[in-house]
């Protein structure tokens, strides 16, 4: 995409390709979704609007990797996650989902909020991120700091907590650090992260941060984008129990670049915080199978 002209973006802050005729861009600079072509070209433009209760999407919002909160369709309606951004809107009032009837551009919030989800204790962590995936019937969140799965039905009128604790993680609700030192301790403190669904086996992937040391004489401001030294991968079944879960090597992987497919889940091996043998030639992804 051009920065520019007619079809410029300016400065992308994420994007979603759901296939190759329906491929979304968010900007910092467009309060909205911007569609685009395979030729680059823009073809057209989504401006946010206030929902039905008055709620404002934030103009930057992300549909990314990590954390995984992909936009989902249903029945012609897509369905947005908005950050949750204390300074600009509480928690108590800030839906965990926004849908936009892509015919009418209409936005609705659910009614339930970050508020209903997260507990005192959760919200003093000061980490509202969450992973979020539709599976087809539910929606399924993992925040980062809780324990447990929430799920939820598709209109957000019901939510089921499910307990998913980590054997490698004590409590996620460890204050990550600010300043100087914010960089490394977000990649350093006990933290769940993403939560994909496998259709092909019926299993749910749960991504989980251990807490680590990182070299304090190395300067991690912009290296969270190669993910976390340390990480496990949780398997649970489709009632969300926990069957398994596997620890990685350390400095191998990036565990916030994923996908999977019928032969099963693919994470990126670029690290590149390892050894150097990464090269900018080529993306490689280790695929890893389902096994009792």
């Amino acid at each position: 995409m051009a920065s520019e002209g007619p079809d410029g973006i300016v400065q992308p802050s994420g994007y979603f390709i759901k296939d190759l005729n329906h491929i979304y861009l968010t900007s910092y600079s467009y309060n909205g979704i911007v569609k685009v072509d395979t030729a680059s070209h823009i073809v057209d433009r989504i401006p946010y609007a206030k929902t039905d209760v008055g709620f404002e999407m934030i103009p930057s919002y992300t549909p990314s990797s990590h954390p995984y909160t992909a936009p989902c369709w249903v029945d012609g309606s897509m369905f947005l996650m908005p950050p949750l951004v204390e300074r600009f809107c509480p928690a108590d009032k800030t839906p965990v989902c926004v849908c936009m009837d892509t015919l009418t551009r209409q936005f609705t919030a659910s009614t339930m909020t970050y508020g209903d989800m997260l507990s005192e204790k959760e919200l003093k962590a000061q980490d509202a991120r969450v992973s979020r995936i539709f599976d087809g019937e539910h929606f399924v969140y993992s925040f980062y700091v809780d324990d447990e799965i929430l799920v939820t039905d598709i209109n957000h009128s019901e939510l089921k907590r499910v307990q998913a604790k980590s054997a490698y993680i004590n409590s996620p609700l460890e204050k990550q650090k600010t300043g100087v030192d914010g960089p490394r301790s977000n990649l350093e403190v006990a933290r769940y992260g993403d939560v994909l669904h496998d259709a092909y086996r019926k299993v749910y992937y749960r991504f989980v941060y251990p807490q680590t040391e990182l070299d304090g004489a190395t300067n991690w401001r912009g290296r969270a984008v190669y993910g976390r030294k340390r990480f496990s991968v949780m398997i649970l079944d489709e009632q969300f129990h926990v069957i398994g879960e596997t620890l990685f090597p350390e400095s191998v992987y990036n565990s916030y670049v994923f996908f999977v497919d019928e032969d099963g889940l693919y994470i990126s091996r670029d690290y590149q915080m390892g050894s150097g043998n990464q090269t900018d030639d080529y993306m490689t992804f280790e695929l890893f199978e389902l096994v009792k």
